[in-house]
């Protein structure tokens, strides 16, 4: 019998892209000017994306085959939506420019979450 539970394991995940998407369809002329480098920001944020959506799956149960590509859905998730609001600010959102060193920000904090992931699963970082 499946676990009903599951959608309360991606709250947080969908909590976090939520802010995601709030700030990345936010008009330039109202974003805040920041005073450290936005590609750590991206790399940040996709980072705790990548991690929440790998651990919701890691804790499905009934599907042994999500816990064992769980860091590879969440990659894939968190990079197909960092393209995708990348290419949503360049030709709809006002102000707002997407940028391929964005989408490698974006990439980079997915990438570094994998480590975190294994220690989650039980593994090392070897």
């Amino acid at each position: 019998m499946p676990n009903k539970g599951w959608l309360r394991r991606f709250i947080p995940s969908i909590l976090w892209a939520g802010i995601i998407l709030l700030t990345s369809l936010t008009p330039g002329s109202d974003m805040p000017r920041v005073q450290f480098s936005d590609k750590f920001a991206h790399a940040f944020v996709y980072f705790v994306l990548t991690l929440l959506l790998a651990r919701a799956w890691l804790k499905q149960d009934h599907k042994v085959v999500w816990r064992n590509r769980a860091f590879l859905l969440a990659f894939i998730v968190s990079m197909v939506l960092g393209g995708v609001l990348e290419l949503v600010q360049h030709y709809i959102i006002e102000g707002r420019r997407g940028e391929l060193l964005d989408i490698a920000a974006n990439l980079g904090g997915a990438l570094m979450a994998y480590p975190m992931h294994r220690l989650l699963r039980g593994g090392s970082f070897t």
